[in-house]
């Protein structure tokens, strides 16, 4: 909701939040820019709400790597392709993954469509195949083509759950489980719950978004230029110290065995940082 906090105003002082709208989640799912506005009351104790359709442009969503995108071999195949092409571990590794992220994102922009389209067609096939079984046995070839076509079909919408899970953030009792309705559900709720409508600095409200993100810019500009204050504190500690071999073996090099073992005891999910890729592409690249 946005505007005033409350709904209901009481000659002596009282305020509540009563009015609302309701709605079911499919619905929401249909129009995930819907807002509730509260606006000026009148005579009425009550205030009116508007229900709007309100999109916002924030600008390109930032770049993440899915699982599921090595389930398609033309993924491996890319990655491999431009990393070579980039001279293989010479040079930063944060330079060529930059690079990496225009070639796969490109990739994942020109096949985006596809997988819908697939999943459509062999729904339609399939479905041709079981009425023309209801008047009349179906030849062997096919039979097998409404095997492959099954199987396929899995495939796709495996590949299709993998991705609604990932970006849900759900942890589920197995990867074979179908629940894509609701994980997707999952994530146009968890993006209602995190737009952020409009923000106040100083005694003004801005919700347009270039505004926005110039005051977030000055904030922090200012918050972290300010001078360090000159304050002295005397701690009187009795910390347990290291002996020298064991403050030397704090400044050996890593070994590439520990640095594997880190890595593979992460969480696939999970990012080391904001250029989008996991560690399930650092595990499987």
């Amino acid at each position: 909701m946005t505007g005033k906090k409350f709904t209901w105003y009481s000659l002596d002082r009282k305020k509540s939040r009563l009015d609302r709208f309701l709605v079911e989640e499919e619905w929401l799912e249909l129009f995930d820019d819907i807002q509730q506005q509260r606006l000026n009351r009148s005579v009425l104790d009550h205030i009116p709400i508007l229900l709007i359709k309100e999109s916002v442009d924030w600008g390109p969503k930032p770049f993440k790597f899915f699982n599921a995108w090595y389930r398609n071999k033309e993924c491996p195949n890319i990655i491999r392709k431009e990393w070579v092409k980039m001279g293989g571990r010479k040079g930063r590794i944060s330079r060529k993954l930059r690079k990496l992220k225009g070639a796969v994102r490109k990739w994942n922009g020109e096949n985006s469509n596809v997988l819908e389209k697939r999943i459509k067609d062999i729904e339609e096939r399939i479905k041709t195949l079981d009425v023309e079984s209801e008047s009349r046995e179906l030849t062997k070839l096919e039979l097998d083509e409404m095997r492959r076509l099954n199987l396929n079909l899995g495939e796709l919408l495996k590949f299709k759950e993998s991705i609604w899970r990932q970006k849900s953030r759900m942890s589920w009792i197995k990867e074979g489980d179908s629940n894509t309705g609701f994980f997707h559900s999952a994530v146009k709720f968890k993006a209602k719950r995190k737009m952020v409508n409009r923000m106040k600095f100083g005694n003004s409200w801005y919700c347009d978004p270039k505004v926005l993100k110039e005051k977030l810019v000055d904030y922090f500009n200012d918050h972290f230029s300010c001078p360090l204050r000159k304050w002295k504190m005397d701690l009187v500690l009795n910390f347990k110290r290291l002996n020298e071999s064991e403050a030397r073996n704090l400044e050996l090099p890593f070994l590439m065995v520990e640095i594997k073992e880190a890595v593979w005891s992460c969480d696939e999910n999970k990012a080391p940082g904001p250029d989008g890729f996991n560690i399930c592409f650092f595990k499987k690249s």
